[in-house]
């Protein structure tokens, strides 16, 4: 064999491996995270899927009780004209029911899952305040 035919045999068998390990670490990012027993996610997760009004209350009062001191934080930096801050904790939390919950994707966490509800519903409660700060001019 000619130098120049192990030289692309080399390189092909190169960018193979190359290849397959990068395979390898988008199959280990896009692997569905599965919520730790107890935790808020796993919580919404049930919320999401309990068909009975009631059943959804109780499992929304269990993650409001625990996550209750970052929504009265959150609220307690937006001073919007015409809202009183109990409104605007009322608003925060119809942002965590109708839009953190609905939306929220576990296949989409990125380690620790009780941090990645938290997470997304302190996004979803500013951005819904924002808005209406916005909208209140």
């Amino acid at each position: 064999m000619s130098k120049k035919k192990v030289n692309k045999k080399i390189k092909k068998t190169s960018t193979k491996k190359s290849v397959s390990k990068k395979a390898d670490k988008v199959d280990a990012v896009k692997k569905p995270s599965v919520a730790r027993p107890g935790s808020i996610a796993e919580m919404v997760i049930k919320l999401q899927k309990e068909s009975t009004k009631q059943g959804q209350d109780i499992i929304f009062n269990e993650i409001i009780e625990k996550i209750d001191p970052l929504i009265k934080r959150i609220v307690g930096k937006f001073n919007i004209p015409g809202y009183e801050s109990s409104d605007l904790y009322q608003e925060a939390l119809y942002a965590v029911r109708f839009k953190a919950i609905s939306d929220f994707d576990v296949s989409r966490i990125i380690g620790d899952d009780f941090v990645g509800f938290e997470k997304f519903a302190a996004l979803c409660v500013k951005r819904h305040l924002s808005t209406l700060l916005k909208c209140s001019f």
